[in-house]
């Protein structure tokens, strides 16, 4: 993944013309950020591999209290370092390859999906709340291939995505 210092034409992104087009996206590429989006699918299938393994998470019959202020029950015996997958590390590397303007863009394209009534400039204004520094931890909690693909079709780059990889 190469962002920074490289330009970069979106226009050739296939999709349905809406209101919105692929032009809008002005630092982050496509492909950045369906790259992206498949480096979280895999840190989530991990992460939900090693919480059904270790017992822990929503459901698990676990001893001891649930933790202060969730659902969430964790055995005081569980390492969790062991969280610290290949896959996570890949994925903030891939966050914090982004600049800081791609990084909004990848937000507000999330927004874009999660909050329907939400422009798709409006959520870009909105993403200056997050300061630079907070960007990457801010979108490592969000299970961003949830949102990148459907994202990116309403922005008229749906062509470069497998419909089947976006489970």
């Amino acid at each position: 993944m190469q962002v920074e210092g490289r330009s970069h034409d979106l226009k050739r992104c296939a999709g349905p013309p809406g209101r919105y087009d692929c032009t809008m996206l002005q630092a982050l590429r496509a492909e950045d950020a369906l790259a992206i989006a498949e480096v979280s699918r895999r840190r989530s299938r991990d992460e939900q591999a090693m919480a059904q393994y270790l017992g822990i998470g929503r459901g698990a019959r676990a001893k001891g209290a649930p933790l202060e202020g969730t659902l969430l029950r964790r055995p005081d015996d569980v390492d969790l370092a062991a969280f610290e997958s290949e896959e996570r590390r890949r994925l903030e590397a891939a966050i914090a390859q982004l600049s800081p303007d791609a990084r909004r863009e990848l937000i507000a394209l999330i927004w874009l999906v999660q909050r329907p009534l939400l422009s798709f400039e409006a959520a870009l204004r909105r993403t200056r709340r997050i300061p630079p520094a907070a960007q990457s931890g801010y979108l490592m909690g969000i299970r961003l291939e949830r949102y990148i693909a459907e994202g990116l079709r309403k922005l008229g780059c749906g062509g470069a995505w497998n419909e089947d990889d976006d489970r």
